[in-house]
């Protein structure tokens, strides 16, 4: 999946999501002529970049996130 596929799945815009890569929310499979590749998000990935979502939308960063999923294990 692009980043695109996924932005679509969620009802948002790409240059949302493409900070949460650079804060570990959202991790490429691998690399394809230069392109990254999504895997399919499962449930668990699904339910995180959800609550991301949400939280995008009410004004938190996505960094605070990341750095709340670290801590939490």
């Amino acid at each position: 999946m692009t980043i695109g596929d996924i932005a679509g799945r969620f009802g948002l815009a790409t240059h949302v999501l493409r900070p949460w890569r650079s804060v570990g929310l959202l991790t490429p499979a691998r690399v394809v002529a230069g392109r990254r590749r999504y895997a399919p998000p499962t449930r668990t990935a699904s339910s995180a970049t959800v609550a991301a979502a949400a939280a995008t939308r009410l004004g938190l960063v996505a960094s605070r996130l990341a750095a709340r999923q670290r801590t939490s294990g």
